[in-house]
């Protein structure tokens, strides 16, 4: 757990949060995002109201986009893990195709001979840590919401796919308020703006 933090998040800008284990790096998340609705002290506000008053439920579906350090995979084609849908073409948006490329993921797809129809099942193919948290990240990007969020989004990547993607994160944020939790020097930048835990409750 977490006191005495007091930020202000606006689009356009990117956020590191950062802090050491059990500073309550997750906690702050689940708290911005209305999973603790009354389970805290203080305020927190979207475009000044309080989440008290707002659905959290439905802008967690439609205004907020979460890629998670450890993503779980669900028992369907590639592309469903991916877009959430299967009634679209099974094809990524241009930018994304070239993100998708620019990290091997597109390279890996093309291997597989069903593409992104292909299962993620028991039975279907195994994907390494790198590959779910590639299709984590293009599920959360694809979403395209107001507010994103990603937790460690560079864990499992390596330097040329952790470069593709921050570049990608540069190119959106105007219109965006993007929240990082990471600890990776490489991908923070001068212009980010951190946000410390520093001050845990006591236990």
């Amino acid at each position: 757990m977490f006191k005495d933090v007091n930020c202000y998040l606006t689009r356009g800008h990117i956020y590191i949060l950062q802090g050491p284990n059990g500073a309550g790096k997750s906690t702050f998340i689940e708290l911005l995002t209305g999973l603790h609705m009354g389970n805290y002290t203080g305020d927190i506000r979207y475009n000044g109201v309080s989440i008290e008053r707002l659905d959290m439920y439905s802008l967690r579906k439609t205004a907020i986009g979460i890629s998670e350090q450890e993503p779980n995979m669900i028992a369907d084609s590639l592309w469903y893990n991916v877009s959430l849908t299967d009634t679209i073409p099974c094809r990524l948006p241009e930018a994304l195709e070239a993100l998708s490329q620019a990290m091997g993921l597109s390279s890996f797809i093309t291997t597989l001979a069903q593409g992104w129809q292909t299962p993620v099942n028991q039975e279907g193919v195994k994907l390494s840590g790198g590959e779910k948290q590639k299709l984590a990240l293009l599920r959360t990007l694809l979403k395209d919401t107001d507010v994103m969020i990603f937790d460690e989004p560079t864990s499992a990547l390596d330097k040329a796919s952790t470069q593709a993607f921050r570049t990608y994160l540069t190119s959106i944020q105007q219109d965006k308020v993007i929240l990082v939790i990471t600890h990776d020097s490489t991908f923070i930048q001068e212009e980010d703006h951190l946000i410390e835990l520093t001050n845990p409750c006591p236990a």
